[in-house]
């Protein structure tokens, strides 16, 4: 059905929500810390460059503290002083190779975790920073162009390697939104993600060059930026410009007059209580014949995958454990 301007309204308000545009975000207020690295590099475009051509990725300095103990007099407690034993590795970095190896591990350890919850890569290079001020005349800073990596480590006695992943740089879109929709101020796309990332950087340059404390570096940081919600985003910016949306997104957008799902054929089976799911009912709402199931399924399970069948929309709802995905591919499999 045609969207309304109050259902085109509510999924530009649900974008926005999604970006999260406040100062806990590090896509637009980046501090480092120490969960991020600074790369020491003379030139942006020769080092993304190397990073690329490298098969097997460039090598971080690798550290070993080792305590040494100092002469004391007989019966005097001997004291200890950590030194590090150090293998030089292709990356220069702003911090001693001890803390290093402690922040490479921090920032493995949250990209494995988001990789193996969310199942996306939040670990980039951040190539550039734009220095702003934002509306509340707060400066901050936030990475221009951001270039998706991995760190390999074999062994804890190997070096870290920074590996360039094989999906396209891109630009901060969450950067790109907050400075349009408060400052006027739209960053240019990316035309061509293989181009050098100085001509990029140049253009924004020239972009804020006429602004009172704006500007931009060519620094590198290495760091993690959660962009898990980016595809939502530009799913539901596809979708607001749509002209004809589903009747149940503009319903749930605020459309009363849109048409509610219709109750399907397994509708009345729903309403049973606990007590009559067993004796195996299940035959008598849906023929076995009729249950298509890829997996085992308990009677909830199979009235989902029937409902689905059926055409309806519904939520599957449930603890760690349930058999959620069980259904899902029960589902996909009917």
């Amino acid at each position: 059905m045609q969207p309304t301007a109050v259902v085109r309204e509510t999924i530009a308000r649900w974008q926005e929500q999604l970006l999260q545009l406040d100062r806990r975000n590090n896509l637009l207020y980046f501090k480092p810390g120490t969960r991020a690295v600074g790369i020491a590099a003379t030139d942006v475009d020769v080092f993304v460059e190397r990073l690329t051509g490298a098969r097997n990725g460039l090598r971080f300095a690798w550290a070993e503290p080792r305590a040494t103990g100092s002469q004391r007099p007989r019966g005097a407690a001997i004291a200890t002083v950590p030194q590090a034993y150090v293998l030089p590795g292709d990356i220069e970095t702003d911090c001693p190779p001890v803390d290093l190896q402690r922040r490479l591990k921090k920032l493995q350890k949250t990209d494995k975790e988001w990789l193996e919850e969310q199942g996306v890569n939040v670990l980039f290079l951040g190539v550039g920073l734009l220095t702003w001020v934002d509306v509340d005349g707060e400066v901050a800073r936030s990475p221009l162009l951001l270039v998706p990596c991995d760190l390999s480590q074999p062994s804890p006695r190997d070096h870290f390697s920074l590996v360039r992943e094989a999906d396209d740089a891109t630009i901060n879109t969450t950067l790109r939104y907050k400075l349009e929709k408060e400052s006027g101020v739209t960053l240019p796309e990316l035309e061509d993600p293989e181009s050098a990332p100085s001509r990029y950087l140049a253009a924004v340059e020239e972009l804020v060059r006429r602004r009172d404390g704006w500007s931009v570096s060519r620094e590198i940081v290495l760091a993690t930026f959660q962009f898990s919600k980016l595809a939502m985003w530009e799913d539901l910016g596809r979708l607001k410009d749509e002209e004809m949306i589903e009747p149940l997104v503009c319903s749930l957008a605020g459309d009363r007059d849109a048409r509610a799902p219709q109750s399907g054929p397994t509708g009345a089976v729903y309403e049973k209580s606990v007590k009559d799911l067993a004796g195996g009912l299940i035959d008598d709402a849906i023929a076995p014949g009729d249950q298509l199931l890829a997996l085992p399924a308990d009677y909830s399970q199979v009235l989902a995958v029937e409902q689905a069948l059926s055409g309806q929309h519904l939520v599957i709802h449930g603890p760690p454990g349930t058999g959620k995905s069980q259904t899902i591919a029960n589902v996909i499999g009917a």
